[in-house]
């Protein structure tokens, strides 16, 4: 499922919201139904650009930066996120002029969980499942079961499964460089992003596709910034553009390696929209994560 949940750009807009803003990241329509539920969602609520696809650089060779930073409670190379009985609990916020969309959701290892939906946006329809999910029912398009914690690994798994004929084909939406057959940076860069706006897969898995992607040829690592909602992160920042678009980014958190925003890259002026992220670990669906069950500081 790709956005419930993104993040991976939202589309056309809504009463009363500029129809010709145009946001990339969940615009790239993948061939799944959550895609197409994911930008009927977006003609009621507005345009939200938080990514471009394309990474230039052509000729750069693909080389990983290895970081792997340490998930709470885990060794350096965290092999598994949700323990039993846990749910990964992840709160979406698209934050756009006129009011924000807001979905919350409860995913268990078993493809149980519950979902939530809020919206402030004028005339906004909800157009998701919502609701309580027994095992196996958690409406998903994107299967991650068998995806590696290890970032090599793991970018081998995303090689596979982007390519044609793969488990999850994406387009070539980058003229910069191939790195296997069929597979450009910037499609790489759009499947990776698209599963981390997904709300299923733990924190291991997250945390891994974070390192693999701020290893693609043309995307930029820039420390020590602050995240749309002015928390301390790190943003990759996918500098190449195709077809007129706009740089963006992803922000994560610096020691959790955990998605916290999608948007323009920092420093960026005029840009409003954007989407937040919220994550944590809790053993029920009754209620978002408290104290130390957050991964990183809550937007709110």
């Amino acid at each position: 499922m790709d956005d419930l949940d993104l993040e991976p750009r939202l589309r056309e807009a809504g009463r009363g919201v500029d129809p010709t803003l145009e946001f990339d990241q969940l615009t790239r329509a993948r061939e799944r139904a959550q895609r197409r539920r994911q930008r009927r969602a977006a003609a009621t609520a507005g345009v939200l650009s938080v990514a471009v696809i394309g990474a230039l650089l052509v000729g750069l060779r693909f080389e990983s930066r290895g970081r792997t930073h340490a998930l709470p409670g885990s060794g350096p190379q965290a092999q598994s996120g949700l323990g039993d009985g846990q749910y990964l609990y992840l709160s979406r916020s698209i934050v756009l002029d006129n009011g924000k969309i807001v979905t919350q959701t409860w995913w268990k290892n078993d493809d149980s969980g519950r979902i939530a939906f809020d919206c402030t946006v004028p005339d906004c329809a909800k157009t998701q499942p919502t609701g309580t999910f027994g095992p196996g029912a958690f409406p998903t398009d994107d299967n991650v079961s068998g995806l590696s914690a290890d970032p090599s690994l793991l970018l081998t798994q995303m090689e596979q499964r982007t390519a044609p004929g793969g488990g999850s084909p994406e387009p070539e939406f980058s003229p910069g460089p191939e790195l296997t057959s069929g597979v450009t940076a910037g499609s790489l860069w759009d499947a990776g992003t698209n599963i981390l706006a997904d709300p299923t897969g733990g924190p291991d898995l997250r945390a891994a596709l974070v390192q693999v992607l701020s290893g693609l040829p043309g995307v930029q690592v820039q420390t020590g910034v602050q995240d749309p909602a002015g928390r301390p992160a790190t943003a990759l920042v996918l500098a190449g553009v195709l077809d007129g678009g706009a740089p963006s980014a992803i922000y994560v958190d610096p020691t959790t390696d955990q998605l916290m925003a999608m948007g323009a890259p920092p420093g960026s002026n005029g840009s409003s929209e954007y989407v937040l992220y919220d994550e944590g670990v809790v053993t029920s669906t009754d209620a978002p994560p408290a104290g130390d069950e957050w991964l990183f500081p809550p937007a709110s």
